[in-house]
């Protein structure tokens, strides 16, 4: 096997530069999983604590607005209209809301069911990640360093000579 090494500075830089690459790899892969754990624990826990808050307040409302409206039937003359429609309305929207809060914590539910499909679907590339991270780039750096280090006894000493 023939070589043309013309400057051994050159394979100094792929080293440095294969130290950086392995320190981007170690930093994106904890960022990208601590991004999931804040993301699970959001539609886990929080979401649904938030949404199931809500639906408990949107039910007493309702149940206010069925009081006030029947407060309205009640208090008016027989033979009279009530005039109950603002009461109606109000019970219209709670009820609304009471649906919406429904929807928004099933839909929680379902979220996390699909989030946790993802999240084991990533669970294999970070780990090949990792373990190219922490063995595969250590390796190929200590197998250049060993290069560098023939080549440099073969061409005499260098006086910027770093490794």
């Amino acid at each position: 096997m023939q070589s043309d090494v013309r400057d051994v500075d050159v394979l100094l830089d792929l080293l440095n530069g294969l130290a950086r690459l392995g320190e981007g790899f170690e930093a994106a892969v904890e960022e990208i999983r601590a991004i999931l754990s804040r993301v699970d624990e959001w539609i886990r826990v929080d979401r649904p604590a938030y949404w199931q808050q809500q639906l408990r307040l949107s039910e007493q409302a309702l149940n206010s607005a069925l009081d006030y409206l029947q407060q309205k039937r009640s208090t008016t003359r027989p033979g009279d209209r009530p005039p109950a429609s603002e009461a109606q309305k109000r019970v219209a929207v709670a009820k609304q809301r009471v649906k919406l809060c429904q929807e928004k914590h099933q839909a929680c539910r379902r979220h996390l069911l699909r989030l946790e499909g993802v999240i084991n679907a990533m669970a294999g590339p970070l780990t090949e990640i990792d373990e190219a991270a922490g063995n595969d780039l250590p390796r190929a750096m200590a197998e250049l360093k060993q290069l560098i280090k023939i080549l440099d006894a073969y061409g005499g000493p260098r006086p910027d000579a770093s490794s």
